[in-house]
């Protein structure tokens, strides 16, 4: 039972499910079911509902932070070789960058308009950044460098952006580009200062300690420290202890989605078990789908009353949705040739 706060002061209380209790009362439906498989079967069940929609409490806010952009100082390269040496200014001004707001090892490396190289390490001590990849191009020393960020890791447990926005520039950026599309107009990547789009570039796997991430690439490159606020779903996780089940997702859904799934269990072992002999459970599993999509249908249009955020965007504004008065087009220069 949890305490739910009225207007007036006073409390009524809402009974929520927890983990434990949802796959103790599925061992009460089905002979034989283990504790173990009856979590597991419990959480297949919460997988299965949680990535069904949009659900209202998957929604998270977040932000994204640009840095500065550090020149100071110059730098020497060797062709062939990932080292890239730092003269003291450089090796200053590199290690002031500290964690604020990411890591050196966040950011990326690049001399003039040359090609973009990722950093893998840095070493104050030793006056170097090595890259991911051996140095390209010619190598010379005195060169004029740039160490920024154009690619930015989504958070953890991260299922899509809904909105980023500059409040500063008063526009929402678009979000439904890809790294291939910006390769096509600007190769180079010669446009930077203001970005007005964040496209997804690559997929990182887990190595190690090392957690998975997907990168997006902010463009035009952004030159200056700047907070985009920003909202995402996340793709939410497993169950653990003593966790309630959300209040949009009621608890008879919930145990009929998992009885469905339990209900393969216990037809698959029923040549094991005696106690699951001379049961229908093809048919028990067929009445547990119908009924699991008319309360389904009902979840749904409640946590759409209740937090709408399933609405489509309107079709005829540009991608970051600019128009929005003579303030905003005196102050922008849109380009339509997406």
């Amino acid at each position: 039972m949890q305490p739910c706060p009225t207007k007036g002061g006073a409390a009524f209380f809402v009974y929520l499910m927890n983990y434990e209790q949802a796959w103790n009362e599925l061992m009460s439906s089905v002979p034989k079911l283990d504790p173990l498989m009856a979590q597991k079967i419990t959480q297949r069940a919460w997988r299965a509902i949680r990535d069904t929609r949009r659900w209202s409490f998957l929604k998270v806010e977040t932000a994204i932070y640009s840095p500065n952009v550090v020149t100071t100082g110059t730098v020497t390269t060797v062709q062939g070789s990932p080292t890239v040496t730092l003269d003291a200014a450089a090796n200053a001004a590199i290690n002031a960058i500290g964690t604020n707001p990411s890591a050196v090892t966040d950011r990326q490396f690049r001399i003039g308009l040359g090609p973009i190289y990722n950093i893998l390490s840095y070493s104050f001590a030793g006056s170097t950044l090595t890259l991911t990849e051996n140095f390209g191009e010619p190598g010379a020393a005195g060169q004029v460098y740039s160490v920024y960020q154009s690619y930015y890791a989504a958070p953890t447990d991260f299922l899509r952006w809904e909105s980023v926005v500059d409040p500063l520039f008063a526009f929402s950026l678009a979000l439904n580009r890809t790294k291939e599309e910006i390769d096509r107009i600007d190769p180079q990547r010669g446009s930077v200062n203001q970005p007005f789009m964040l496209a997804a570039y690559k997929y990182i796997p887990a190595a190690g300690a090392v957690a998975a991430k997907y990168l997006y690439e902010l463009w035009p490159v952004p030159q200056v420290y700047k907070r985009y606020p920003a909202l995402y779903q996340k793709r939410g996780v497993d169950l653990v202890a003593g966790e309630l089940i959300p209040t949009a997702i009621p608890e008879d859904m919930f145990m009929v989605k998992a009885r469905f799934y339990a209900y393969e269990w216990a037809a698959s072992n029923s040549g094991r078990y005696p106690e699951l002999k001379g049961i229908n459970w093809a048919t028990l599993r067929e009445t547990s789908a119908a009924e699991f999509r008319d309360l389904e249908k009902d979840a749904w249009r409640q946590d759409e009353e209740t937090f709408l955020q399933n609405l489509a965007g309107n079709y005829l504004l540009p991608p970051y949705n600019g128009g929005y008065g003579s303030n905003y087009w005196q102050s922008h220069a849109p380009f339509y040739g997406w």
